[in-house]
């Protein structure tokens, strides 16, 4: 979990829950998981609260959120503490970007989303059979 590595990870996770998982309540549930993990994970990291193991030694864990393991140097400041604020808030757009692409690439539009209702979808299959619904006006004059 870092700055450079979760909103690729978040991409994919979304990408996944658009691709296999049907739209509804569980796919809102799984989405709001996957974010709190992100959430909980980094921001302890980012806090110090959690320590990261970087394969030889444990470090602070805001060291890992800003460098990804790369050896950039950054130390957590004020500068980067509104930097942080501004990706964190950023996480939901990468998961909803990734279900997004998800589901067009499952191929199925729902109703909700095209913004078609039952009564277009009425009138096109009124259209093929010929029945336009309307009656034909008469001479005939009610009493």
């Amino acid at each position: 979990m870092s700055f450079l590595i979760d909103p690729p990870l978040l991409f994919v996770s979304g990408l996944s829950l658009g691709r296999f998982v049907p739209k509804g309540s569980l796919r809102r549930r799984l989405a709001l998981g996957i974010l709190g993990v992100f959430y909980v994970v980094s921001g302890l990291l980012y806090l110090d609260k959690l320590p990261w193991w970087d394969g030889r030694r444990w470090t602070r864990g805001s060291a890992f959120m800003l460098n990804s393991g790369l050896n950039t140097r950054l130390k957590r400041r004020a500068g980067h503490d509104v930097l942080a604020v501004v990706l964190f808030a950023a996480y939901p757009l990468w998961l909803w970007f990734g279900m997004e692409l998800g589901q067009q690439a499952r191929g199925d539009d729902e109703a909700g989303e095209t913004g078609e209702t039952e009564e277009t979808e009425e009138s096109e299959d009124a259209e093929e059979t010929g029945e336009t619904g309307e009656t034909e006006p008469t001479d005939e004059t009610p009493t």
